[in-house]
């Protein structure tokens, strides 16, 4: 006759826990893409076609299978790993969202800043082409897109007799200025550095050395 005693709750607590910490997982790297999958023993066996003997060898060693590389890793490790990897292809995902958003709509996007620069701004277009440069918005990082604006002055206070091109990002001036003795230089110069700006006319508010603006 067989006598069985259930083990009172905090030992069977600890034995789940030890069960846990003894799982573990194998890293399956396929070297032809780099995708990464990680599966139990028996889903590894399963899918590699492997003993279990074989299997942990090459585990052990951190050897190529095919074109497979395996590791062993612990429950902790493979669930941290899982969760960088899900991290890792969501951030890929937006990224590539917003590059394609961007390519399809970029020309829109940007007639659209012209026309508010025109309407809410009061400035006139110097220089409107339908072949705008949207380099600026296929090239925009995950980090969004900025706007900065670069103001001609004609002999400023600080620099008497000189022409001077000062950037401003969201209405703040940055340390950055071109200087020139003609305007015609400093044009050449914003249209090298900042390529894809236009230039505005000054509108009836603007400080009178202001020439124009280019957004």
């Amino acid at each position: 006759m067989h006598v069985y005693v259930r083990a009172p709750p905090e030992k069977r607590i600890n034995i789940i826990q030890n069960r846990r910490y003894r799982m573990f997982y194998y890293k399956i790297t396929d070297t032809s893409d780099g995708s990464e999958q990680f599966l139990k023993p028996s889903e590894a066996r399963r899918f590699l076609s492997l003993e279990d003997d074989a299997l942990k060898a090459y585990a052990d060693m951190g050897a190529k299978f095919g074109r497979f590389v395996i590791n062993k890793l612990t429950a902790e490790q493979a669930l941290y790993e899982k969760e960088e990897l899900r991290l890792k292809r969501q951030k890929t995902a937006e990224a590539d969202s917003r590059r394609e958003y961007i390519a399809e709509h970029g020309a829109s996007i940007w007639c659209g800043y012209l026309l508010f620069a025109a309407k809410f701004l009061h400035r006139t277009s110097a220089a409107v082409s339908i072949d705008i440069n949207i380099r600026t918005f296929r090239n925009a990082d995950i980090s969004g897109i900025t706007m900065p604006c670069v103001t001609v002055y004609a002999s400023p206070s600080d620099y008497p007799g000189w022409y001077v091109a000062r950037l401003f990002d969201h209405g703040h001036p940055l340390n950055v200025h071109i200087r020139r003795r003609t305007v015609e230089e400093i044009r050449a110069d914003i249209i090298r550095r900042f390529p894809g700006m236009i230039p505005f006319a000054p509108g009836a508010d603007d400080e009178p050395c202001i020439v124009e603006i280019w957004l």
